[in-house]
């Protein structure tokens, strides 16, 4: 019985016309809140990847203006610092004449002044070590953002674009359906109905004119 059921209606072409065209529609229109979900799901990863890659640009920039300023002021201080040794480097230079004590203090502040210089000459390179190892860490994740949005992007083009195709193949069903039972109605039950009426009609004429049975 459930054979008899699932075999197609192959004994008349508009019966499988119609029957074919509405299971046509019975599919995109499950097929079609499938899509939606992915396009909606697709269009809000894509959102959520924007507003990120969004936060991590503003988050560039100011690391970015913080490592300037940092620079600038690292510039500020060693001109201070190069003036102050080369003050007292001249001082040391010119004054030979000068006590001992003062002489030793001058080389003492002078070596201060010079290891305060490299002090602040390797900070400003772990500085700018790790500031440009963020900026590369940064580029990277912009990167790999940038494809995932465009990745992400795309698949919500893709499934908008799916989602025409079903309505309209949804459209072409009902077009399907309708034309094939409009056929079926017209060019085959209309016939038969009109047929079994007549025969009808002919069986009741015809048993009017028979003769009654004898009595026995």
């Amino acid at each position: 019985m459930i054979g008899d059921f699932l075999k197609p209606p192959t004994d008349n072409l508009y019966k499988f016309l119609a029957i074919s065209g509405l299971i046509l529609q019975l599919i995109f229109l499950l097929f079609i809140p499938w899509n939606l979900y992915r396009l909606i799901r697709a269009s809000t990863e894509a959102e959520s990847t924007a507003e990120i890659l969004k936060i991590d640009s503003a988050e560039e920039r100011r690391k970015t203006e913080e490592y300037n300023s940092e620079r600038d002021r690292w510039y500020s201080e060693r001109e201070v610092v190069d003036n102050k040794i080369a003050a007292l480097q001249s001082q040391l230079d010119n004054t030979s004449r000068l006590p001992r004590s003062e002489r030793t203090a001058i080389v003492a502040e002078l070596k201060q002044a010079k290891a305060e210089r490299d002090e602040r000459v390797r900070k400003a390179k772990d500085l700018y070590n790790t500031a440009n190892a963020a900026y590369i860490d940064a580029l990277k994740k912009r990167a790999e953002l940038s494809a995932r949005l465009r990745l992400e992007r795309l698949e919500a083009r893709v499934g908008i674009a799916i989602t025409i195709f079903l309505f309209l193949l949804c459209i072409v069903g009902l077009a399907i359906t309708i034309r094939g039972f409009d056929l079926w109605f017209y060019r085959v039950q209309l016939l038969q109905d009109t047929i079994l009426k007549r025969q009808a009609a002919t069986l009741e004429s015809t048993s009017q004119y028979e003769a009654p049975p004898e009595a026995i």
